[in-house]
């Protein structure tokens, strides 16, 4: 979670380390700010100077053959106040998931059904 990282580097549970700003195929320029800790890889982060948004996430996954993870955050729109990311793409390899979300609510109660195992 990349609320989690930045919450982290800011109580200094985790290492940041700003590297040069980064170029993507398109064209877009990204600050990048790398976050490292003694029991954790380095994750880069790749964020728009104009809208301080995170674009992308990047980091070595701890799985066989150390394949490196590709997050693509897009179409943030603000919720409460909170800017969240509608779209992302993951890429592991030539694997690639898509997420698309079409409504987010915070704090908002959960039906106790759910929970309940159906009827055997």
């Amino acid at each position: 979670d990349v609320v989690a990282l930045l919450l982290a580097a800011k109580d200094g549970a985790l290492a940041a380390r700003l590297l040069p700003d980064v170029k993507d195929p398109e064209g877009h320029v990204s600050h990048a700010l790398e976050l490292s800790a003694k029991d954790l890889n380095p994750i880069v982060l790749y964020i728009d100077p104009e809208t301080s948004m995170v674009r992308k996430r990047l980091f070595t996954a701890n799985a066989p053959g150390r394949p490196i993870v590709e997050e693509q955050f897009s179409d943030y729109r603000p919720v409460d106040g909170i800017q969240f990311a509608f779209q992302a793409t993951q890429k592991v390899g030539p694997l690639s998931v898509e997420r698309k979300v079409t409504d987010v609510k915070f704090n908002t109660p959960i039906d106790p059904t759910l929970f309940k195992r159906p009827a055997s």
